[in-house]
């Protein structure tokens, strides 16, 4: 004998996302634990991720609220706290640019979406800025401007666990990795 069915529940995709990214941070930050005595390293900008697997057309991934991992993989520019963790960082890596270089980036952005204006979207870092990203090309994605809130959400978390006391290169960079994979 069939149960009735239960009425479906409509949750937004975003909030979806968004729980599952912080159950994603909160899973990697109770892995912290501080106690690693190795010196942090400063890192060097490298490709967050790679793929070997052919990617769709970015108007599937743009569907989706995704950024494509072919497009966008994500670019970490630092994994050290003792920099990310520095009042201003983010400020100042994000000042690197000016203004007519920004335009022209957020330009390139929309072009290698196939998007012929950003109307409604926004160019948002993949990794963000205040959690050790970069201002590559490979960083960038255009993004809904109302996904864009909750991200800053799961942004600013992710900055409060990369500035943790004890929080060594490792387990930022464990930090990136997490927060990178919430967003594909």
């Amino acid at each position: 004998m069939r149960r009735p069915r239960q009425p479906r529940h409509r949750v937004g995709l975003g909030w979806v996302a968004l729980i599952i990214g912080a159950l994603a941070l909160g899973g990697a930050l109770l892995g912290l634990r501080g106690d690693d005595s190795k010196p942090a390293v400063p890192t060097v900008t490298t490709v967050a991720a790679t793929t070997t697997a052919r990617c769709a057309p970015p108007s599937v991934y743009l569907a989706r609220g995704k950024p494509s991992p072919c497009l966008t993989p994500g670019v970490v520019r630092t994994s050290d706290p003792k920099v990310i963790c520095v009042a201003g960082y983010a400020t100042r890596v994000r000042s690197e640019l000016d203004s007519g270089q920004w335009t022209a980036r957020r330009a390139e952005v929309a072009r290698r979406y196939g998007l012929v204006t950003l109307k409604g979207r926004t160019v948002d870092h993949q990794l963000p800025l205040e959690g050790g990203g970069s201002n590559d090309i490979a960083n960038l994605v255009p993004q809904e401007q109302t996904a864009a809130k909750g991200k800053d959400i799961a942004e600013r978390g992710l900055h409060a666990g990369i500035c943790k006391p004890g929080v060594t290169v490792e387990q930022a960079r464990r930090l990136q990795d997490a927060f990178l994979n919430q967003w594909r």
